[in-house]
């Protein structure tokens, strides 16, 4: 009774407040009482992954299509038809038609992010049904990754029919291992009114500058990720478009980086973002979805690496500057190795060149919280302000923990 008379979005804020959440404990909470249904249901169904899954406890497998089954049954019910406005986020990598089909059916009013693996793959039969789903009118984000052994050939003729269907809506792409390595691919006619981006994300992606100006307006770009990207063409690129991009998220192992003079290239740029991979303890497995092309993480902390570029350029304007951890678990004890002659240099760079501008440095760490207890959460709190301590106490250094990818 009390839960009832306490405000929904109370309750809502609460519960977002408590994430990383896991599947079981959601499920549990929506059942503990009734005003607490809405809140869990909304991060339950946030994002959708329509993939082949396989049970390990029973070992079976769970096809995409019996997934996407599923979630029209789950849909189509009178009882939880409101689900579908909860779905911000579908994630789908299948090689089968009648999966693409099913999808297609749903009216995606509230759908924000599309992500597509294993396009390649997409068979000819299924076509227009992807189309349907990149032209869905509320789509803002399309996301396209690519595995390393994915035909290049296949993968560059699906691309150029998926990105030339996209919905006028669009405000940001994301490529990961699409690569145009002869220039070979056929570039369309340009549309009458291209689609303007404010967001673009290139990773481990070559040779696709003629495609994508072709088909978008990139000229009020505001936001753009190129790592493990740069080639001749993207600075020409960054040339002609780079005077309205104010965020940059870069990798300090492209070696074109050092290079590239970020203050003549961008002059509206208030944020830049490094993502690093900080130097561990032990070895660690490469993701299995690692894309084509992508460089092996060896040799020396990029951290440090990006600490040494910066302090190379002038960039007067910054007013955030982001380290991202990418991609592995993070240990404390990898902190610790960070070189503290590059840190301490990076501190004087920032308290004096930057000290009119700069609002706040921001160290994102990433975990697998299943991992993760409250004591070790705090230590890596505590390793990274330790890091820092003169941004620590000036009450600019922000630290935040990421379950996942950054």
């Amino acid at each position: 009774m009390i839960a009832r008379k306490i405000p929904r979005e109370l309750w809502d804020n609460v519960i977002d407040s408590r994430r990383p959440h896991s599947i079981a404990s959601l499920k549990d909470l929506s059942l503990v009482c009734s005003a607490f249904t809405p809140a869990a249901q909304r991060v339950l169904f946030h994002k959708v992954i329509v993939a082949d899954r396989r049970r390990t406890s029973r070992r079976t497998k769970i096809t995409a299509y019996i997934l996407a089954r599923r979630l029209v049954d789950l849909i189509l019910s009178p009882s939880s038809s409101h689900l579908v406005s909860y779905i911000r986020e579908l994630h789908v990598a299948s090689d089968n038609s009648d999966c693409y089909a099913i999808l297609s059916t749903i009216p995606w009013n509230c759908l924000r992010i599309l992500t597509l693996e294993k396009i390649s793959r997409i068979p000819d039969p299924a076509k227009s049904s992807v189309q349907n789903l990149v032209r869905t009118p509320s789509l803002r984000r399309l996301e396209i990754s690519v595995a390393y052994d994915e035909s290049e050939k296949e993968v560059l003729e699906r691309l150029l029919w998926i990105l030339e269907s996209c919905a006028p809506n669009l405000e940001s792409l994301a490529l990961l291992g699409c690569v145009n390595r002869e220039g070979s691919i056929q570039l369309p006619p340009r549309p009458d009114f291209p689609i303007k981006l404010c967001t673009l994300s290139l990773t481990s992606c070559k040779g696709l500058e003629p495609l994508l100006l072709r088909i978008f307006d990139l000229t009020s770009l505001q936001n753009l990720q190129c790592v493990n990207s740069w080639t001749p063409n993207v600075e020409s690129l960054l040339d002609n478009l780079g005077s309205s991009i104010e965020h940059i998220i870069v990798s300090p192992e492209d070696p074109e980086l050092q290079k590239l003079d970020l203050c003549t290239t961008f002059p509206a740029l208030t944020a830049i973002t490094a993502t690093c991979l900080p130097c561990l303890t032990t070895p660690r497995p490469v993701p299995g979805h690692v894309a084509r092309g992508f460089p092996p993480r060896q040799g020396p902390s990029s951290f440090n690496a990006m600490l040494d570029g910066l302090s190379q350029h002038s960039i007067n304007n910054i007013s955030r500057i982001i380290f991202r951890t990418d991609g592995y678990r993070f240990e404390a004890q990898s902190l610790a190795l960070w070189h503290k002659k590059s840190i301490a240099e990076f501190e004087d760079l920032a308290l004096t060149q930057h000290a009119m501008t700069l609002r706040r440095v921001e160290v994102e760490v990433n975990i697998e919280h299943y991992f993760e207890s409250d004591e070790v959460c705090e230590q890596l709190y505590d390793v990274v302000r330790t890091a820092f301590p003169r941004l620590h106490e000036k009450g600019l250094l922000f630290v935040y923990l990421l379950d996942g990818y950054a």
